[in-house]
């Protein structure tokens, strides 16, 4: 009996994990909708905090549950393509270097996005955007900035050649995406 037990112990708790991982998932996606959808601003501005506060929960309550870090990870690549790519997004310039300062964890996983979106945005308005948020991120974690950009070094190259090169696109004029630039 004592065997059987055990082993329905863990099936429950296998249970409850993939019930909190879907729960979780529809939460961020419910959070992410409601911040990049609402035209009330005030509800936008909650949800934003809500889906900050859940995405923190991720990274610091189970920093080694790789399934959980996986939805978290799914839900932010969600939000970047919702910034860069959606026009009907109500997510202001402010909302990914909040989600960074509160969540300095999720910039590693951002990282590689962003670098795709600074190379082949739609608009150079866009690339801007993705290299200055970039710039931002990686001052914000400092002296693993350089391993990030290891990591990701073809990707990264690729992306500041583009900006060298321009490729046919008018060269930023603007200081801070210059700055931005010089220190990736």
């Amino acid at each position: 009996g004592g065997a059987s037990n055990a082993n329905a112990s863990a099936d429950d708790e296998e249970d409850g994990a993939g019930a909190f991982a879907q729960v979780l998932s529809s939460q961020l996606r419910r959070a992410l909708y409601l911040a990049s959808r609402t035209p009330v601003k005030l509800i936008g501005e909650c949800a934003g905090f809500s889906y900050a506060y859940l995405m923190r929960s991720v990274h610091h309550l189970s920093p080694d549950n790789q399934s959980l870090l996986a939805i978290a990870d799914d839900s932010l690549q969600a939000a970047l393509t919702d910034f860069f790519l959606k026009k009907k997004t109500k997510l202001s310039k402010s909302f990914f270097p909040d989600l960074f300062r509160k969540v300095p964890t999720l910039i590693p996983a951002a990282f590689p996005i962003l670098v795709a979106f600074a190379a082949n945005s739609r608009s150079q308005y866009l690339q801007n955007e993705a290299v200055l948020l970039l710039g931002t991120a990686l001052h914000m974690i400092g002296d693993d900035a350089r391993g990030l950009i290891a990591d990701h070094a073809e990707a990264t190259k690729a992306m500041l050649d583009g900006f060298e090169n321009d490729g046919g696109k008018a060269k930023p004029t603007n200081k801070q995406v210059t700055k931005a630039l010089s220190s990736i």
